[in-house]
């Protein structure tokens, strides 16, 4: 080998490291670029899909909202606060113990409740203990029936829990014996009898509660 071949060698070596170095280089940017653009796509998509979800649940929301009665139905105990709904309706699957029906909420004053749409329900209620009757848990329309031994006393206490203006009890008195049955819970104070065979009505007033109109 000639000695101007044998300085070539050096220059030869080093310009081949140069561009394996250069090509080394090269092809790692280039995947860098490539897995970054994959990652943006990634992330791109990800965030188009959680776009979406948001606003498909905005739009159910809004559907929801703007509708006239609340989309779940529900209980009695589990009615949401009505001064939140005003105006609006509910459906109930419990109303007077167990109809399927509307309610709707109201206001009168600062006082906000719920009310049935369909206040009337009629039921024959047998009697063996005292009773506490709820509006919209009792039936508004109730014959009662059974028998009251001597000596005994059995008592429909009418309470204000859940009760709106306007509420209602028809009580019709079929039992039987030599006992009695008394009310309880009326504005006036003390216990009212009933008679067997005889029919009262009361009506709740917000300023002074349940009071006797027959």
């Amino acid at each position: 080998m000639s000695v101007r071949a044998q300085g070539l060698e050096p220059a030869i070596a080093a310009a081949s490291s140069a561009a394996t170095a250069a090509a080394t280089a090269a092809a790692t940017t280039a995947a860098t670029a490539a897995a970054s653009s994959a990652g943006a796509t990634a992330g791109a998509a990800a965030a188009a899909a959680a776009m979406a979800e948001a606003t498909t649940a905005a739009a159910t929301a809004a559907v929801k909202a703007a509708s006239s009665i609340l989309p779940d139905p529900y209980i009695i105990d589990t009615l949401p606060d009505p001064a939140l709904y005003l105006d609006r309706y509910a459906r109930v699957t419990d109303l007077f113990g167990t109809k399927r029906d509307l309610v709707l909420a109201s206001k009168v004053g600062n006082l906000a409740f719920w009310q049935p749409v369909r206040p009337v329900f009629a039921a024959t209620q047998a009697v063996t203990a005292d009773m506490t009757l709820l509006p919209l848990k009792s039936p508004t329309v109730m014959f009662l029936t059974g028998t009251v031994g001597v000596g005994v006393t059995r008592t429909l206490n009418l309470s204000t829990v859940l009760a709106y203006p306007g509420a209602a009890f028809e009580i019709r008195n079929d039992m039987s014996g030599l006992g009695s049955l008394k009310l309880a819970g009326l504005s006036v104070g003390g216990l009212l009898s009933l008679a067997f065979g005889t029919t009262q009505r009361f009506f709740f007033d917000v300023a002074s509660g349940w009071k006797q109109f027959s």
